[in-house]
């Protein structure tokens, strides 16, 4: 339970760190740096959730020990991916396929989880 409270308030504050860090590169006019920050707020989000809802299934038993292969790498280079994909997509001004990337995005990283710990 230790990793999920660590997760949850280390997270924020890198996430608000690299926050800061994107506004100084983005300052100048007519950058995307809402919409940067939007899709790493989300990505940001989902990651304090799939860790939550991991250290909630190991502390109450149900998830094996040990971590499968898939697992060890961990969500952000999935998120990295899916970011730019989702980032490139609004960009290019197809903003309801930027967010079904998010969406689908997380119901890939399920199956994915799911087939790593043995569900399929």
């Amino acid at each position: 339970m230790k990793h999920v409270l660590v997760t949850l308030v280390v997270v924020p504050l890198v996430a608000a760190a690299a926050f800061g860090l994107l506004n100084w590169f983005f300052r100048r006019r007519g950058a995307s740096f809402s919409l940067v920050a939007s899709i790493t707020a989300r990505w940001v989000v989902a990651y304090m959730v799939w860790a939550l809802v991991a250290g909630l299934l190991h502390e109450y038993g149900l998830a094996p020990d040990g971590r499968p292969a898939l697992t060890k790498w961990g969500l952000a280079p999935f998120a990295l991916v899916a970011g730019v994909v989702q980032y490139r997509l609004a960009r290019a001004g197809a903003h309801q396929h930027a967010e079904r990337v998010f969406v689908w995005g997380q119901i890939a990283w399920l199956v994915l989880v799911l087939a790593d710990h043995g569900a399929f």
